[in-house]
């Protein structure tokens, strides 16, 4: 059976990835690859978007845990 923390943490990092995209969208993240590289961009965006995403839910997931 699955978990209710299991749900909790794929839902959390669901959102927690797409609210990250918008933000490293609005910043100058591209300024730190040379000019052309795009694909080593996309690949940094989506390395960045899961570290990120997944620190934060397992935060959630962690608080959650503590409450429980």
């Amino acid at each position: 059976m699955v978990s209710l923390e299991l749900i909790l943490f794929l839902c959390s990092f669901t959102v927690v990835a797409c609210v990250v995209f918008v933000v490293l969208r609005a910043s100058n993240f591209e300024k730190l690859f040379k000019q052309g590289r795009v694909f080593e961009i996309r690949i940094a965006y989506v390395i960045v978007i899961m570290i990120i995403s997944f620190i934060i839910a397992r935060f959630i997931t962690y608080i959650y845990s503590l409450f429980n």
